[in-house]
Parts: structure tokens; C-alpha cells; sequence
């Protein structure tokens, strides 16, 4: 039957995901201990992976559960980008956070909640949409001056 094999489809689906959000949670935590360590070539192994397997968790779904996934995976590529003096990778982890974290029906709360998925070691930077938008800007100032036009 059609519909059982659609329902049967739609419950590994959502097993997969469970099963890599999980995934996902491992790397990004371990990135954050990584980070405190500090372990940054450890820490950036670890945000990496985290970001990589948060690309195809919930395949293009739009749902919140998905976007703050993905938005903690960022959160910790930022923080280990800046630790690292990696201005290029902060300013596209802080730039897809961003896009994760607003837009049209997206309130940013609803994508960030309490901040725990920033981190403890959190700066503040990521703490609001316009504090964002000020740090992308120190960047691409910071990255004109090292490399000019």
C-alpha cells in the first residue's frame, strides 16, 4: 500500500534526523570543550563536522527544531573561527547564523532561545540580531585592511 510505505518512509526520516541531531549535538559540544581547553585545531575538527552534518538534517525543512540545529553548529564555528584569528570563517559562521536566525516568519528567540546554544563562553556577539550585524562589520573592516580591495 502507498500510504504505509509513505508513513513507513516518514518515521525513518524522522529517526535519521533524531539519530543526527544527536550526532550533531555530540560534535558541537565537543567543539565547545575543545574550545575551552583550548584545543583549537581539535575544536575546529569538531565545529566542522558539526556543520557539515547539520546540512542535510531535516533535507531543507523549514521547521524551527532544524533551524537552531543548524544555528548551534554555526554558533560554535564562529566561536572557534574568532579563537583561532580566523576572520573569514567567523564572518560566514556569524553570516549564516544570522540567515538562520531571522527572515521572513523567523523570530529570533524562537531560533536562539536562551542562548545555550551560543555557549558558555559565549561574547555577547551573537546575542542579538543587531550585535551580529555590528561584529560582520568589524570583520569585513578587519579583513579590508589585511587584504586591502
Amino acid at each position: 500500500n502507498t500510504a504505509e510505505k509513505k508513513s513507513e518512509e516518514g518515521a525513518e526520516n524522522i529517526d535519521g534526523d533524531r539519530a543526527l541531531s544527536l550526532l550533531i549535538e555530540l560534535y558541537r559540544s565537543s567543539a565547545w570543550n575543545r574550545l575551552a581547553v583550548p584545543d583549537i585545531d581539535g575544536a575546529r575538527r569538531e565545529a566542522w563536522a558539526a556543520c557539515i552534518h547539520s546540512q542535510t538534517i531535516g533535507d531543507g525543512s523549514e521547521k524551527m527544531e532544524f533551524r537552531r540545529i543548524k544555528a548551534g553548529a554555526q554558533a560554535v564555528m564562529a566561536a572557534v573561527s574568532r579563537a583561532g584569528d580566523n576572520p573569514i570563517g567567523e564572518m560566514e559562521a556569524m553570516k549564516n547564523l544570522l540567515e538562520l536566525a531571522s527572515g521572513e516568519g523567523v523570530e529570533w528567540e524562537s531560533v536562539i532561545g536562551d542562548g545555550s546554544i551560543l555557549g558558555e563562553n559565549g561574547d555577547g556577539t551573537a546575542k542579538s540580531t543587531e550585535a551580529m550585524k555590528n561584529r560582520i562589520d568589524e570583520l569585513e573592516k578587519e579583513l579590508q585592511k589585511r587584504f586591502g580591495s
